[in-house]
């Protein structure tokens, strides 16, 4: 884990004097975050707690509210790592960004969206930047402190709500990118993320094969090379457009190793669900299609 410094330090208090206003945005604590990547039934988990792998598997408690300010919506978590009943321990605690309404995310510290908190936390939404205020840390409220001017390396836990454009790498090995903000009228967009050592070829395949007329299915293979995303389209007539995902695809998806899952965006790129988990893909557009 990366800690701040004496400089991150000094950064993030140089920029007291750039608070936006001196309201606190006051969230109750009572909605549930949990770790899409846990499928194991055997661990009993109450409403709220959820499982993390950090040098082997723990069950922590997690406290979560909506937010909804200016135009900006997310979900906001907090993690209490050693189970002490308190929130707010910096080095140890954790937060964690999601999507409005969306109570299952990846949930590791590699992840962009997930970050040991700071004496001083800051998290970014989009374009906007909150200091969290929790005096107290016992799980029940939170304030949140609108931001502003704070440099990158102060910033705890960053998540997008939005993607405009996707930087792709296409079948010929040419860097392009895909304009999701003007998606195919009247219907959603799915981001299949998927390769070869994981058995989503399979997946690809059969989605490659139907017409699907509520969503737009863009898949993007992620570790293969250009000469096996040939074969395979040479080997399997496909109806969709394929791409290859490069290190700034991953700048903007915030890449996951467990694949394949899906990220489902509505007609104007706003993000619905930032991670189909490989049941939930093939539910989903399984119902699609009856």
């Amino acid at each position: 884990m990366k800690y701040p410094n004496l400089l991150f330090l000094l950064l993030v208090f140089g920029c007291f004097a750039c608070q936006q206003d001196h309201q606190h945005i006051t969230l109750k604590l009572d909605q549930r975050i949990t770790n899409s990547y846990h499928q194991d039934g055997n661990i009993k988990l109450s409403p709220d707690e959820t499982v993390i792998y950090d040098n082997g598997v723990w069950k922590v408690s997690t406290r979560a509210a909506d937010v909804q300010y200016r135009q900006t919506r997310f979900r906001i978590g907090l993690i209490d790592s050693n189970q002490d009943g308190r929130y707010n321990e910096p080095n140890n605690d954790i937060v964690l960004l999601s999507i409005y309404g969306q109570p299952a995310i990846p949930i590791h510290l590699t992840e962009s969206h997930v970050g040991v908190q700071r004496s001083k936390t800051i998290i970014q939404v989009d374009r906007h930047f909150f200091l969290l205020d929790d005096e107290t840390g016992n799980g029940k409220t939170l304030n949140l402190v609108p931001w502003e001017r704070v440099p990158p390396e102060a910033i705890t836990a960053s998540l997008r709500t939005r993607m405009n454009n996707l930087p792709v790498r296409t079948v010929a090995g040419v860097d392009e990118s895909l304009d999701l903000s003007h998606g195919p009228v009247d219907k959603e967009q799915i981001l299949l993320v998927w390769n070869y050592a994981d058995g989503g070829e399979v997946l690809a395949q059969q989605l490659g094969q139907k017409t699907h007329e509520r969503f737009h299915v863009t898949p993007l293979n992620m570790l293969d090379q250009p000469e096996q995303l040939r074969t395979f389209l040479q080997e399997n007539a496909s109806s969709l457009d394929h791409y290859l995902v490069s290190s700034l695809t991953c700048e903007v998806i915030n890449c996951h190793a467990r694949t394949p899952y899906g990220i489902r965006l509505d007609a104007y790129g706003n993000i619905v669900n930032i991670h189909l988990s490989f049941g939930e893909l093939k539910t989903l557009l399984r119902q699609a299609e009856s």
